[in-house]
Order: structure tokens, then sequence, then C-alpha cells
């Protein structure tokens, strides 16, 4: 670090007390620096520092403005007063502001890409704690610049005569100050400052916050994003994206949804990914919601609760639904998800949970106005977002931190379950083993057996897989899932009979044994296996159906039709207690089944919800590659609700793969019955490809089925 080096002017633009700031800042001043103070209103005692008064309200860009006004320093240094500074703070920004570099700002944790670092929770609980982590980072990044494309509006060093060429010294100055210079933006790397935000002021939030920010994490999420910020756009009052990398649409989409994006990064590690978008949200509270994660509920109920609760409130707790593959949801838990924003820290590499900055839990309470159904653990995106080994992998590298924070038993529970539904039994098995020798909390040892006891039943091992269950009932609360296992192998070795009874016997609610909330129902699908396998079917269809009076069932599509149509029982029966919230996930699995049957159910779905443009939608994907006929009726339907896109006939005449008699009926059909002229073209060349065997035949079926077509074009 140079010896000399010009004076400097830290204009400190407040909101709140500075106090802090300022004596963090005073071993780093020289002789010849001087701070000034920005502030609207009083902001506490100044050490030494140099008040500017400003005007009530005034905008970022106007404090900013009467700071540089009155500074005397060849170099100004913009910093909010929510701030803390790092040992040879101002030494090491001025260091980095070299020829051809027009602005420098240190790492920090409220930032963007590789500017941004958010400590560890241990390191935010104290002045000295963060004072220790910063001297930390600045000895391994001793004289290290980095380029950078933006830079946070945080803490900025720039030339005060480049300042003043400046029109607009509000948020985004970096960018502006490099555009105006023609020159580059750097980031001190050794110099980390921390952004306190304690009192809820800062200078670079509104004066007025809104009450409520939607905070997500995101990555290449371009199929379910836009729906997810939809739905939670009633309850907040403003969403904040923190994209870690996305090569697909999902920036676009975002952005498009009306959320703030923010580019960051991703450095395996959920609650940091977490951590940094929470340092964005400018809301009272952030409100936590995954991409594959949809809010219902009522925004009114629930923003008026979150205006009123009380003070000493850091926190709230809303009901998560995690769909399943079948046809409803499937387990439901309580989850921490909404917290007071200068208050939420979240902790763990892997199934990260949401603390308090002080490590402890903030006091929570209970809320019914909002839920989240989670589509996330559906097998399809499972699978398709390689998501069983991106948690193995993170599972791995938790253990390690587990291990060396001296407390690797909640990790080890975490890789045995992500190893599990990665398909690795061995290495499943070997971890749970390892974290029941290591110990640690009851839920983690339950979750470990749980873990022993799929694998085995998974392997046909049932002798080793009741000796997980004699372990997973040595450490059971409530003995639910020890039942319902007991069931499944009683079922898998062939008594039906039996496995039907022991679970008609089990209870209708209780807590599980890793802290859900179960019901009889939740096994319903093992209930409905072993009703098939004994013949009890009809038995297994009035479960079915006083189930779905009150909740969605998870049972796969093909099973449910095969249960009703054993029993004699017309599908209608179900499809009219299905809650509307529903018709869409039956409707989806509706398409991968085979035509023939997705068509029939489309008929019933038609019969009982008539004027469901849903279930056109849907109908029309398969009538397209049904008979031309069949295809007719569909098409007259959807019409009759105005819906034209997707028009079967169309499909029909436009596939090279049928036959040129069904392309040209297809669109004669359109033409005649719905003088849809997109068929004509389709019918011109579908006519022109008939062969002359069959021109004969195709005429008189013309001749039947669109007269005036026939004399129009044919004639």
């Amino acid at each position: 670090m140079s010896a000399q080096r010009p004076p400097v002017s830290v204009v400190v633009t407040a909101a709140g007390p500075v106090a802090e700031l300022l004596s963090s800042l005073k071993p780093s001043l020289r002789l010849q620096d001087e701070v000034l103070v920005v502030a609207g209103a009083p902001v506490g005692p100044l050490a030494g520092a140099r008040a500017v008064r400003a005007p009530a309200g005034a905008s970022l860009a106007e404090l900013r403005a009467l700071g540089l006004a009155a500074a005397r320093g060849e170099v100004v240094l913009l910093v909010d007063g929510d701030c803390i500074a790092p040992p040879h703070a101002v030494d090491q920004l001025a260091a980095a502001l070299v020829d051809g570099v027009a602005a420098v700002g240190p790492r920090t944790d409220l930032a963007a890409g590789r500017q941004q670092l958010v400590p560890p929770v241990a390191s935010v609980q104290s002045r000295s704690s963060l004072r220790a982590f910063a001297r930390e980072q600045s000895r391994q990044l001793r004289g290290e610049h980095w380029a950078a494309e933006e830079l946070a509006d945080l803490v900025l060093a720039a030339r005060a005569s480049d300042l003043a060429r400046v029109d607009d010294l509000g948020a985004g100055l970096g960018a502006r100050l490099a555009a105006v210079e023609d020159g580059r933006l750097a980031v001190a790397a050794e110099s980390w400052w921390s952004h306190r935000d304690a009192a809820g002021t800062c200078s670079l939030r509104p004066a007025q916050r809104p009450l409520v920010s939607g905070c997500m994490i995101v990555k290449d999420e371009e199929d379910v994003l836009a729906a997810s910020i939809s739905a939670l756009q009633g309850f907040c009052d403003e969403v904040v994206v923190y994209d870690t990398g996305s090569t697909d649409r999902t920036v676009e989409i975002a952005r498009a949804a009306g959320a703030r994006v923010v580019p960051g990064y991703w450095n395996d590690h959920f609650a940091d990914a977490r951590n940094r978008a929470l340092l964005h949200c400018l809301g009272q509270w952030a409100f936590f919601v995954d991409a594959d994660e949809v809010a219902s509920g009522s925004p009114q109920g629930f923003r008026r609760l979150m205006r009123d609760i009380p003070g000493h409130v850091g926190s709230c707790v809303i009901r998560l639904e995690n769909e399943v593959v079948g046809v409803g949801a499937g387990s439901q838990m309580r989850s921490r998800r909404i917290v007071r924003t200068q208050l939420g820290w979240w902790a763990g590499r892997l199934h990260e949970q949401l603390m308090g900055r002080d490590g402890d839990v903030p006091l929570e309470e209970d809320i019914s106005e909002v839920r989240l159904v989670h589509s996330g653990y559906l097998p399809n995106r499972m699978t398709e977002r390689d998501k069983y080994k991106r948690n193995a992998d993170l599972a791995r590298l938790a253990v390690e931190d587990g291990a060396l924070a001296g407390d690797p038993g909640e990790a080890l529970a975490n890789l045995a379950r992500s190893l599990c539904s990665a398909g690795e039994g061995d290495g499943a098995l070997d971890a749970a083993e390892r974290m029941l020798a290591t110990g640690g909390t009851p839920v983690n040892e339950r979750q470990a057996c749980l873990v022993g006891v799929m694998v085995t039943i998974g392997r046909r091992d049932y002798d080793a897989a009741r000796v997980w269950i004699e372990r997973l009932r040595q450490r059971s609360i409530a003995g639910l899932s020890v039942r319902a296992y007991e069931a499944e192998i009683t079922l898998r070795q062939g008594d039906a009979e039996r496995a039907l009874e022991m679970l008609a016997s089990m209870p209708d609610v209780v807590e599980d044994e890793v802290g859900l909330r179960r019901t009889r129902d939740s096994w319903l699908g093992l209930e409905v296996d072993a009703a098939l396998a004994s013949g009890r079917v009809q038995r297994g269809v009035e479960r079915v159906l006083e189930v779905t009076a009150r909740e969605p069932v998870a049972i796969k599509l093909p099973v449910l039709l095969r249960l009703f149509a054993e029993a004699g029982t017309p599908i209608d029966r179900y499809l009219e207690l299905v809650a509307a919230d529903d018709v869409l996930p039956l409707l989806g699995q509706a398409l991968s089944l085979r035509d023939e049957d997705a068509d029939e159910l489309f008929e019933r779905a038609y019969a009982v919800w008539p004027q469901s443009r849903a279930v056109l939608a849907a109908a029309l994907q398969v009538a397209g590659r049904r008979t031309v006929l069949r295809a007719l009726e569909w098409s007259a339907r959807a019409r009759g609700l105005g819906i034209t896109a997707g028009c079967p006939l169309l499909a029909i005449a436009e596939d090279p793969g049928r036959p040129a008699r069904e392309r040209v009926l297809a669109a004669a059909v359109a033409l005649e019955s719905f003088r849809d002229d997109r068929a004509l073209p389709l019918f011109l060349a579908a006519a022109d490809a008939v062969p002359d065997a069959e021109a004969d035949t195709v005429t008189s079926e013309l001749t039947l089925l669109a007269p005036r077509v026939v004399g129009e074009l044919l004639v």
C-alpha cells in the first residue's frame, strides 16, 4: 500500500445513526482526510465529522450532490451510513484508483457478482467478529484488484473532478462514471465492508420501505418462473430474483414479469445464495419462495396481518405442500419462509434453514393467509434438472463442512437422504450408519433410519428392512412410518388382506418421525395397491372418494383408472370431487396416457366441466392424433368457447405422417364447418397428394362431409 495518497473526502449519506461507521473509519483516516455526514435529520454523535444538512426526503442523488459540493478532497469516497469499514479501508480503495480506473468499490455483502461476499453466520454476530473476518479477507487478498462490469452503490470511490462531470449521482453511479470517463471499474478485493441496516434505515433504501419483498434464487427456471412470480405479486410489493448463472430465458422472463433481477453467482451453497439475495430486498419483510413454488391464499389478509404483526415477532411460518407423482399434493409441512429483512440469515449448504443473524431462531408466528405448493420434488423435474446428483454432491460438501465445524450429524443425515434419492443405495446406507454412530438430533436419527428402511425395501431385502424398522421404532414418536412400512413389507410379501387391515388401523392425524404432518391418507396409494392386490377394489374406490372429498390424493392416474375400472365405478364420481386447483395436474398426467385412454378421460372430464378451457386445451392435443370425426367433435366444442388455437383438424391436415386422404378430409371439414381460411393451403396440398387410385373414394367422402367445399374447389 502506498505511503502517500491524495486527500480523501468521505461523504456519508445517512438515514439513521452513523456512530458505528464513524468509529470503524477512524483508524484508516489521515490528517488531510475529512468526513462529511449528509442527512435530512439528526443521526447521532458525529465524532469529529462535519455535518451537511439536507432537505427532508432528499434522494440519494441529492444527498451525494450536497456532499460533493462541500468536499475538499481530491478523491471522494461515497459511503452509506449503515456500513462498517475494515481496517485500512480508505487506503485500500484509494490505492486501487489508478490511471484508467473511473471508480472503485470494495467487496461487500450488498453487491452482485464477484463484488459480493457474504460472511458466515458466526462472523455477523458482533462488531469484533466482523472486523476479524475483514482482516482475514485483507490478509488473503492483499493488493488484489479485480475488473468489474458494475459496482454496488454501498461504497464507491472516485475522483472529485470525475464525479463533477456526472449529471446523475443516484443509484448505478459506477456505470455512469465509466461511461463518462471511458474508464474501467475495479473491485479492491482486499477490502471488505459490511452493511448492517440493523435499525431498518438505510440511505440506499426508500424512506418509506415497502412492506414485503418476494425473494428468489434461480438458475435456468424458464419453464416455471413466470407462474411463480405472477402468483407472488398479489402478496409482495417487489420480487427480487437473484440469478446464479442462467443460460436460458430465465432473466428475460423475470424482468418481463416485473421482477428486479440481481446478477449473481453460484458457489455450491444454498444458504450463501439466499443471503446474497436477501441483502437486495428493500421490504420490511422478506418472503422466500423457490421458482418451482406457487403461492396462493388471501393477499389482502396476508398483507393486513404482516402490517399488524407485533414488533417482537421476527419470522413467520407457513404451510408448504410438496407435490408428488399422482393427481394431488403429497406431504405437507410448516416452513419458516418469512423474516424481517434486517434480522434474517440462512445457514446450511443443503436443506438450508432460515435463522436470525445472531444464530438463533427469531420468534415466529404461524400464519394461514398464504401457502406454497412446491413441484420441485416431482420425479420429472428432479431428473430433468439433475437435482438428485446436485443434492448428493452438495451433501458430500456439507459433510466436510460439518466435520470442520465439529457437528457432522445433520450433514450425514442429509447425505443419506440425498444418496437414497439419487439411487446410490450403498452410499446411503453407509451415511445412515455413520450418522447413527456419530449421533445427532432425534429428527436426524429418525431420518437416517427412514433412509435405511427405504433402501432395503427397494432392494426387497425385507429381513434387513425389518432391522431398520426396529431401529426406527426405538426412536419413533408416534410410530406412524413404522406401521406404514411394516404394511408395505407385508403387501410385498403377498399378504394384501393383512396389509389392508394394518393401514386401516392407522390414526387419522399425527406428526411423523421427521416433523411432517401426516395422516392415514398420506399412505392412500399403498392402501389402493393393497385393495387391487386383494381384489377388494370397491373398498379402494370408497377410500379414494372419501379422501378426495376433503383433500387432493397422491395416486398415479393409471392406477386410479384401473381401480375404478375393476370396481365398475364411473370415473365421473371421482372427477366431480376434484378441487379446481388439482384439475391441471390431472390433465397433465392424462396426456401421458395412451391416446385412446386419454381421449376417454377427457370426454368424462368435459362432461363434468363443460366450460373448462383447460380440459379443452388438453383434449385438443390428443384429438389431433385421433380420427377426423373425433377431431371435428373436439374442435367444435373448443370453438364454441372461442378457442381456435391448436385446432386438431389443422393438426391432422398438416401432419406429413398422416395419409393424404385423412389430411384432405380434415382440411375440408375445417373449411366446411368453421370457414377456417388456414385450412385452404393445407387442403390444396393434401388434395394434390391423394393417389389416383383413391381419388374417387376421397371425392365421395368429401361430398358427404364437405359438400360446399367440393362445390367450390373441386368442380
